[in-house]
């Protein structure tokens, strides 16, 4: 099998750089750890991941697989929060485009022969379900959430059950606690690679104003230290729509850990926000996904195998998002409503009336595609 790998530092200046990914801005104060584009190429489809909130169009637009003669090119992001924005003159686009390029020759130049490969999985704890699931809500949290909850399912992000104890529920979902991984060898059977698929966003440091690649920077850190720097590691953020590397129960329990690990001048301050709570998480998702990786290939190497043949498939999911019934009709409307309130109140800051004036305008975009649009997922994968 043929294979090759390429990387390229996609970190952007801070100088007037916004960081995406919460509802509200940040001005970039620095850099935690590096941005990357990673590119593994197997025969004649290439797998892009990047460090970035998401993938932005522009990039799938410009780049195209027959400008290097491919099957397919995959891109993928780590959904960090602590990459740029995707407004205009957040980043160059020019720029970013053309060093997601160079990652993708690097890995053409890359490529040799007879390459081979293992897999396996291992069960870890990384995201965890962030939605709670209420007999009720206290009567003032319509207004509260902001967009953060379905007032018609009773549900919401990250509320704190211990608030309301006797409405609780339980969570929305499961956690998924597998993480995913397929090594690369090269003819004489050394690591060259590994592709880990994680079912975790990159948030941990969310509400940082430094530059980072969350809890990937720190997993590249420890495969280097305990491989080789030249080891590739190629990031997959698994199915994680209900997930987040943070918590919603226990939240004395892990403050406490986090004062005890991380900061010995413990602040009194929102938790949320605190850097040794947030660097408590990158460190036990980095930990636990590291973990992980040692553990498959300790096993997973006693069955390198050489693969003569692949398929690449699309497998397309119908999947009918003209759902306005009733219920999206009721919810919609309690939506606006609240945000309404919410951005009436004089008590309501300046930055909360923006952010309800943003919800606004995302429930009514919503609405607008619940109406009229019908989509079909298109996913594409690999059977080896």
């Amino acid at each position: 099998m043929n294979i090759g790998w390429g990387r390229v530092d996609i970190t952007p200046s801070i100088e007037n750089l916004r960081l995406g990914g919460q509802n509200y801005t940040r001005q970039a104060t620095g850099v935690e750890s590096r941005l990357y584009a990673t590119t593994c190429l197997i025969e004649a489809t290439a797998i892009v991941s990047l460090d970035l909130l998401a993938v932005p169009p522009m990039i799938s637009q410009r780049i195209k697989k027959e400008e290097f003669n491919l099957d397919a090119i995959i891109f993928c992001a780590t959904h960090t929060h602590e990459g740029p924005m995707f407004n205009l003159g957040d980043i160059s686009y020019a720029e970013l485009i053309d060093k997601i390029h160079q990652s993708i020759v690097l890995a053409l130049e890359n490529v040799k022969p007879n390459q081979k490969i293992s897999f396996g999985y291992e069960s870890a704890v990384t995201g965890r379900v962030r939605r709670v699931k209420m007999m009720r809500f206290p009567n003032d949290l319509k207004d509260v959430i902001r967009g953060y909850g379905s007032t018609v399912k009773n549900t919401v992000m990250y509320y704190n059950p211990q608030s309301a104890p006797e409405s609780f529920m339980g969570l929305e979902g499961d956690t998924n606690c597998i993480v995913n991984a397929m090594y690369t060898f090269d003819e004489n059977d050394r690591l060259t690679g590994i592709l880990a698929n994680v079912p975790c966003p990159a948030q941990c440091l969310e509400h940082s104003t430094e530059v980072s690649a969350d809890y990937w920077g720190e997993v590249r850190e420890k495969i280097a230290e305990h491989f080789d720097e030249n080891v590739y590691i190629l990031p997959l953020c698994g199915a994680a729509g209900e997930c987040s590397p943070h918590k919603v129960s226990n939240k004395y329990a892990e403050s406490r850990r986090a004062k005890l690990l991380y900061d010995e001048n413990w602040a009194a301050q929102d938790n949320a926000k605190n850097q040794a709570l947030a660097t408590s998480e990158k460190h036990d998702v980095a930990t636990a996904v590291f973990d992980s990786l040692v553990n498959i290939y300790d096993w997973a190497r006693r069955d390198i195998q050489d693969i003569e043949n692949y398929e690449l498939r699309t497998i397309e999911v119908p999947v009918d998002t003209n759902t306005l019934t009733e219920a999206n009709e009721q919810e919609y409307a309690e939506d606006v409503a609240g945000a309404t309130r919410y951005l009436n109140k004089a008590t309501t800051s300046k930055a909360d009336k923006e952010l309800a004036r943003q919800n606004l305008a995302r429930f009514n975009a919503i609405h607008e595609r619940r109406k009229n649009t019908k989509a079909m997922l298109t996913d594409k994968v690999f059977l080896l």
